[in-house]
């Protein structure tokens, strides 16, 4: 199972590209930058924090959706399956490059602060409303801290894991 879910804020806006192939119909894909940071407690006391990025690639209409609702610091719950990619450095072929990315299946809104932001979760909450898997209530606020045994507590495990 290749599974990812990832709660955080998006590091850029959403850009769309159209890709062209000979002989293919254009494939439309929206590409961004998600970023999460997990604070925590060093052996010494003192607070650590752990910043990730990665790259996020949304397709079809579910690009085109993500990209009306989200811009740069816009928090999200993202679910998807991560995609290993590799290649020759364009300038040194003997360097092997290599990146992971997120490839989204779902998403849903978090942090609801504005009417237009509720407004936007409410046709969103339609768009997933078959869909028993995505949760759709998350209006919590993030907390500013959190500790180790916050991550524990809040760990997800899937059932065949």
């Amino acid at each position: 199972m290749n599974k990812t879910i990832i709660l955080g804020y998006f590091t850029r806006d959403i850009e769309k590209k159209v890709i062209e192939k000979e002989g293919k119909p254009p494939m439309t894909i929206y590409t961004s930058g998600f970023g999460k940071t997990r604070k925590f407690k060093k052996r010494d006391g003192s607070i650590g924090k752990e910043v990730m990025f990665i790259n996020i690639t949304f397709y079809g209409q579910l690009g085109l959706n993500a990209s009306k609702y989200f811009k740069k610091g816009s928090p999200a719950l993202l679910e998807g399956r991560l995609q290993f990619s590799s290649w020759q450095d364009k300038n040194n072929p003997e360097i092997k490059r290599s990146k992971h990315n997120l490839l989204i299946e779902k998403f849903d809104f978090v942090g609801i602060k504005t009417s237009e932001t509720k407004e936007n979760k409410s046709k969103q909450d339609e768009h997933n409303k078959n869909d028993e898997n995505v949760a759709t209530h998350l209006d919590e606020e993030l907390p500013d801290e959190r500790t180790d045994e916050d991550y524990e507590k809040d760990a997800f495990f899937p059932a065949d894991y």
